[in-house]
């Protein structure tokens, strides 16, 4: 018996599922960020550390009975002259354990598509594509930081659009909506400056707390909110951009489109709106195969020489 980790390490939690070479879940772990930006470079180790040494002893298991493993790490690849730090950070948790690292995409697209050719889009706490075409050459798009209006279409777009609309109906320049008495009733927020208290200075404008933020938006979109709605469509139509880049970058005939990230829980107010603003290309936006923690397993699996079968996908698919 062989067995494999996958790493899904994303902005906001990272987690590790143990699997057999049937795809048979051993064990599985969820720890913090591992987004080096975020944790520190000695932050991934411990991330990683912890996960890994959870997962072993649920499954009562050491680090050389792991035949290989993926570790997807937000961020990697963003910064080249990180990478080394980041290789390092992930080495010293792993330890005896094969592995091979990437971005957080990779494994998206693997699990989203079930290891075909394609595009996955992802918008979770921030947002990024990738694509792989029938000669297996690959190109990524969008990622780029949140600090300069980057990670376009994420949660955290959407909440902090959200936000700026609330600031907008808070001085007359747009009309209210719901979105201005809500969000002050959900807040606590008596003054309009509380926001600013809220948002800025306890929140210190944190990515992560903020993009938690984006569950109110959906719950306004669910009440047919106006501005909202404009929101979820221009968030639509920046996801589509990075898509079409994609597309058009690999020279792209037609292509599956998969998604993944907490955004499309938001299910047909953001999935509706994708579709309108991509039909000028020719694909299908399908559902994803499997998440992006089990994509890890099939890249660790991949890289490990297990031959990946429909029958393997479909037992990862109901693990």
């Amino acid at each position: 018996m062989k067995y494999f980790l996958g790493i899904d390490g994303g902005g906001t939690k990272t987690k590790f599922l143990l699997t057999d070479d049937r795809g048979i879940i051993i064990s599985e772990s969820i720890q913090p960020t591992s987004h080096y930006l975020q944790a520190g470079f000695d932050g991934v180790t411990k991330v990683l550390n912890d996960g890994i040494d959870d997962c072993l002893s649920q499954a009562n298991l050491s680090r050389n009975q792991i035949s290989y493993c993926f570790a997807a790490c937000a961020g990697y690849g963003d910064i080249i002259d990180d990478d080394p730090k980041i290789e390092q950070s992930a080495k010293n948790a792993l330890q005896s354990i094969p592995f091979t690292i990437g971005n957080d995409n990779e494994n998206a697209l693997a699990g989203s598509l079930g290891g075909k050719p394609g595009i996955n889009i992802i918008a979770g706490t921030g947002s990024i594509g990738m694509g792989i075409n029938e000669h297996n050459e690959s190109y990524r798009s969008g990622g780029w930081h949140h600090a300069f209006l980057g990670d376009e279409g994420s949660a955290y777009w959407i909440a902090s659009n959200m936000l700026r609309l609330y600031t907008r109906q808070s001085d007359h320049r747009d009309k209210k909506t719901m979105l201005y008495s809500y969000l002050n009733e959900v807040m606590n927020w008596t003054n309009d400056s509380d926001m600013l208290r809220d948002c800025v200075v306890t929140m210190n404008y944190d990515r992560t707390q903020i993009a938690a933020l984006a569950k109110h938006a959906y719950i306004l979109a669910q009440k047919n909110d106006p501005a909202i709605l404009s929101v979820y469509d221009q968030a639509a139509k920046e996801l589509s951009d990075i898509i079409k880049a994609i597309y058009h970058t690999l020279h792209m005939e037609y292509a599956k489109v998969s998604y993944s990230g907490g955004v499309f829980s938001s299910g047909s107010y953001i999935l509706e709106p994708l579709r309108k603003h991509l039909e000028d290309i020719n694909i299908d936006l399908v559902e994803p195969v499997l998440p992006p923690d089990k994509g890890s397993v099939l890249l660790a699996m991949k890289y490990g020489n297990v031959e990946i079968t429909d029958k393997l996908i479909n037992k990862l698919k109901t693990a």
